[in-house]
C-alpha cells in the first residue's frame, strides 16, 4: 500500500512544483514587461498584453482551480492564441522600424547635410546607375565637374559661415537646373559634380549653357555688401560608355581646371567683371 501511495502522490507534487514555477516565470516576466511598457519601449505594451492573458489563464490553472472548469480547460488555449495574435503584430512593427531605420541611415550615409544634395558617396552610386543605363540604352552621357572661383576669398573675407551660405546657393542652383533622374552631388569643399543622360548633344549644350550662365549670375548680399559668385564648369561627353567612374571624374577635372585658366585671363581684364559686385 505504501509503494503504491507513493506511485500516485508523486506525480501531483511535480505538477504542482511545475505549475508554481511557471507562474513564477511568466509573473517575472509580466513585471518586466510592465516596466518597459512604462518607460514607453516600442512594441512592449502589446508583449505586455500579451504576457498579460497567459499570466491570469496561469493563475486559473494553478491557484484558482475549482473556480471555473472552462478556464481550466480552455484558458491556456485562448491565452496562448492571443498571445501569437499580439507577438506576431510586434514583430511586424519590429521589422517595419528596422527597415525604415535602415533606409534612413542610408539616406544621412549618402547625403550632404549642408547643401541638401549628395555627397559623394551618394553620388558615386547614382553616377555608376547612369553609367550602366548609358552602357544598355546608349545615348550621350555628359559629366560636369564644377569648382567655385576665389571661393577660398570669400572665407577669408567674411567667415565660413558666409561660404556655406554661397555653397547652399550654388546646390540649390544647380539642382534646380538639373532634373530629378540626374546625379547631382558635392565631392567636398567647394567642389560639384552633375551627370546626365540625353538623347542628343544638342539638348546638352544648350542645358549646360544656361547653366553656367545661372551659375555666373548668382550673388549673396551681406552686411550691405553684393558678393559675386563664380564658377568654371568643365564639361565632358561621352557617345560611347566609359570604362568606370574614376575616368569621368578624371576628364572632368582637367576640362574644369582648361575653364578655369580661361576664366582668370577673362576676368583680369576690368572690362570682363561684375563691376555692380564686390569681387574678392
Amino acid at each position: 500500500m505504501i509503494y503504491v501511495l507513493q506511485r500516485s502522490t508523486a506525480p501531483n507534487i511535480t505538477t504542482i512544483v511545475t505549475g508554481y514555477l511557471s507562474l513564477l516565470i511568466v509573473m517575472t516576466i509580466f513585471i518586466l514587461s510592465a516596466v518597459q511598457a512604462k518607460q514607453g519601449i516600442n512594441e512592449a505594451s502589446l508583449v505586455f498584453i500579451a504576457l498579460s492573458c497567459v499570466f491570469i489563464s496561469m493563475i486559473f490553472r494553478v491557484l484558482l482551480t475549482e473556480y471555473s472548469p472552462f478556464m481550466q480547460r480552455y484558458g491556456f488555449v485562448i491565452a496562448f492564441t492571443i498571445e501569437s495574435l499580439l507577438l506576431a503584430i510586434a514583430v511586424g512593427r519590429r521589422i517595419q522600424r528596422l527597415s525604415y531605420a535602415k533606409k534612413q541611415a542610408e539616406r544621412h550615409a549618402n547625403y550632404d547635410h549642408l547643401c541638401h544634395i549628395c555627397n559623394r558617396r551618394g553620388w558615386s552610386l547614382k553616377a555608376n546607375e547612369l553609367l550602366k543605363k548609358h552602357a544598355q540604352r546608349g545615348g550621350v552621357l555628359c559629366f560636369l565637374y564644377i569648382d567655385l572661383d576665389r571661393f577660398k576669398a570669400i572665407n577669408d573675407t567674411y567667415g565660413h559661415d558666409v561660404g556655406d551660405k554661397v555653397l547652399c546657393i550654388v546646390a540649390e542652383s544647380i539642382s534646380q537646373h538639373m532634373r530629378s533622374e540626374d546625379a547631382v552631388g558635392r565631392l567636398g569643399g567647394d567642389e560639384f559634380v552633375a551627370m546626365a543622360l540625353f538623347t542628343s548633344k544638342d539638348k546638352i549644350n544648350r542645358r549646360v549653357a544656361t547653366l553656367e550662365q545661372k551659375l555666373n549670375a548668382l550673388s549673396l548680399e551681406h552686411q550691405g555688401n553684393t558678393i559675386a559668385i563664380y564658377a568654371s564648369v568643365g564639361q565632358i561627353n561621352y557617345s560611347e560608355a566609359p570604362k568606370n567612374l574614376d575616368e569621368v571624374l578624371k576628364a572632368g577635372d582637367k576640362a574644369m581646371y582648361q575653364k578655369k585658366s580661361l576664366r582668370k585671363r577673362r576676368l583680369s581684364k576690368p572690362s570682363q567683371e561684375k563691376t555692380p559686385k564686390v569681387i574678392v
